[in-house]
Parts: structure tokens; C-alpha cells; sequence
């Protein structure tokens, strides 16, 4: 099948094989195929080199299992991190209010605390549930622009709150497109918040949409602070976040990116400290629901 392959294509071709030895061991096999051609251009045919890859194969799986146990070490300490917080303030709340000494003013507010903390712990928890489950898109045809302004109109009160503004650039030749709705406007959501939360009073946030020949973008920008280069690799990782205690879990931008992946796009960030930050989110117009993930570019 791969030498009908690298005729019919008339290149070089290079494939990963597994084969059986004589003793009966699976081996990795790199096969480079190449047509031969006489002096008229005519295929007289084939040189092929085969180069045994399984130990190599298998110190990658091992580094790769490393990376692994690592995440998880990471993952772990983060949950440890952000469930402790809370929780610490809960039971300082509850050992006050059973010392009895408390005016039943104070005892209210302390029993409010403890529902924050609470609400926060639940909080984590729910992201956390997002972003190991990764479940596959229910994929139907959508109209984008009306996602992107359901989210607008979401988040309106934080615009309020910051004085700030939004503008809508949308490509109306976009067609509708093959996404599951409810993550597409969780990562938007996302994404929206974030951006405005960066912003100084009087910042603006534009919305862009942009057709291309396979595919289509979608922008956040925005006139904030910017992110510094030093902590730009990192904005992905789970569990980290530049707010300050209980402001954010640092889940939210890997739960996007999953979602992005999921649905065979990729998402680049593009910032200067000082002068803004833009996301965007590069979608393929036609896939098939069983969508191969891409790279992710920072």
C-alpha cells in the first residue's frame, strides 16, 4: 500500500510501521519510500530504507510518562492550593461562631463568609470537572454573530461596572458554522471576561470575525495592561492565574483551550504590557464530528 502511495504522488514519502520479528517482537520501523525515475521521467522503481525506531519509541514514551506524572503532580498541588484557602476561612468562621461570642449581627456575616467559601470550593470543583472530562462536541450548524452577542449581553454589567466600552467587527459573509454552542460561548465568555477585567476605566473590548478560505477567526481584544512576556508561556496552565485570592481558579483559559482543540482549531495569543492583549481563535469551516485536535500556538 505505501509504495502504491509514493507512486501515485510521485514524492518521497516517510511512515511509522510495526512489524513482527522472527522472535516474535513488535518493532517500530521508520520506512523512507522514494520513486526512481529513468533519464525519460518514466518510474522504474522504488528505493526504500528502513531504519528500526522501537528504542527511541520507547524513551519517548517514557519522557512522555514523566510529563505526565508531573502534570498530575502539578494538578494536584493547585487543587491542594485553591481548596485549602477556602476552606481554611470556613473553619476559622465555624470555630468563632461556636465559641458563643459572637453579636448575631457578626454571626450572620460570618455565616455568609462561609457560604462565599463554599460557593467558591463548589466553583472549583465544576471547573475542575470541565477540564478532566474533556467531553466531545455535540456539533450542530451555528450562527456565530448570535453567540458573540449573547455573550455581550451576558457580561454587560461587567462593562458597566469598568466603564467600559465594546465594538462588533463582523465578517457578514460568514457562513454559519459546525460548533457545539454552549462550549464555543463558554470559551467566548471567558475570554470576554478576562479581557475586561484587564482593562482601566474607559478600556474597550472589539469583537472580529473573520472568513478565510478553509476556515474562520474569532478575535477578543482589548486596550488593557497587557501580559508580561515572562508569565505569557504559562497562561495556559492549569492553575494559573495573576488575580488575587478568590477572584479566579486559573482553570478557565485550559478549560478554553481543551474546548478549542476539541474542536480541531488552535488559539495564539498576541500581547504587549501595557497596551492590550488579543486572542484569537482559528476554526476549520468544515470538519468531520470525529475532528483531529491541532497545535496550540503562544
Amino acid at each position: 500500500r505505501y509504495l502504491k502511495e509514493t507512486l501515485d504522488i510521485g514524492m518521497k514519502q516517510v511512515y511509522e510501521v510495526e512489524v513482527v520479528s522472527r522472535d516474535g517482537e513488535l518493532r517500530s520501523v521508520m520506512v523512507s519510500v522514494a520513486p526512481l525515475l529513468n533519464d525519460e521521467g518514466v518510474y522504474n522503481g522504488v528505493l526504500g530504507i528502513a531504519r528500526d525506531i522501537t528504542e527511541r519509541k520507547h524513551l519517548e514514551r517514557q519522557v512522555q510518562n514523566s510529563e505526565r506524572l508531573a502534570s498530575i503532580g502539578k494538578l494536584a498541588a493547585g487543587v491542594a492550593h485553591e481548596i485549602n484557602n477556602p476552606l481554611g476561612g470556613i473553619l476559622n468562621c465555624l470555630y468563632n461562631i461556636r465559641k458563643g461570642t459572637l453579636t448575631p449581627e457578626r454571626s450572620q456575616e460570618y455565616l455568609h463568609f462561609m457560604e462565599d467559601g463554599l460557593r467558591r470550593v463548589q466553583r472549583i470543583v465544576r471547573q475542575l470537572l470541565d477540564f478532566s472530562q474533556q467531553r466531545e462536541p455535540e456539533l450542530a450548524m451555528t450562527n456565530l454573530h448570535q453567540i458573540l452577542d449573547r455573550v455581550l449581553v451576558l457580561t454587560e454589567h461587567v462593562f458597566l461596572a469598568k466603564h467600559a466600552t465594546w465594538s462588533k467587527v463582523y465578517d457578514e459573509t460568514l457562513p454559519s458554522v459546525m460548533v457545539d454552542a454552549h462550549m464555543i460561548e463558554q470559551v467566548l465568555m471567558n475570554l470576554v471576561l478576562n479581557a475586561v477585567q484587564s482593562l482601566s476605566d474607559g478600556g474597550q473590548v472589539i469583537l472580529r470575525t473573520r472568513k478565510q478560505e478553509e476556515g474562520y477567526e474569532i478575535e477578543v481584544e482589548d486596550t488593557g495592561c497587557g501580559i508580561p512576556s515572562e508569565i505569557r508561556p504559562h497562561i495556559f496552565d492549569p492553575f494559573f492565574t495573576t488575580k488575587g485570592t478568590g477572584e479566579g481558579t486559573g482553570l478557565g483559559l485550559s478549560v478554553s483551550l481543551g474546548i478549542v482543540q476539541r474542536h480541531a482549531g488552535e488559539m495564539l495569543v498576541d500581547s504587549e504590557e501595557g497596551k492590550g492583549t488579543r486572542f484569537t481563535i482559528r476554526l476549520p469551516l468544515v470538519r468531520s464530528r470525529a475532528g483531529t485536535p491541532i497545535k496550540v500556538s503562544t
